[in-house]
């Protein structure tokens, strides 16, 4: 509806962009931010502003929040900074 524009919430992080996503009725906001553990948990605010309601809390890192089109479930990427080598069978 337009107006002016305002700052939500703050939050240092080591993402350039982690994401965010927006529910299917406009009220609330997800976004990813480091916890108290370090891990990059879910949060969300309301897009009117508000307080922070973090809703994950497990000790997995967590980006790019997307609602699902009832606006019910929010679904995220998992990543951890590890690298695995396979080798597929067959000759050598």
């Amino acid at each position: 509806s337009g107006g002016p524009i305002r700052v939500l919430h703050r939050y240092q992080s080591e993402h350039l962009f982690s994401g965010i996503g927006t529910s299917p009725d406009g009220k609330w906001i997800a976004f990813v931010a480091p916890d108290t553990g370090k891990f990059f948990q879910i949060f969300r605010i309301p897009a009117a502003g508000g307080g922070v309601q973090q809703l994950t809390f497990d000790p997995t890192n967590k980006t790019h929040p997307s609602y699902s089109p009832d606006g019910r479930r929010i679904a995220v990427t998992v990543w951890e900074y590890s690298v695995q080598f396979w080798m597929a069978g067959g000759r050598q």
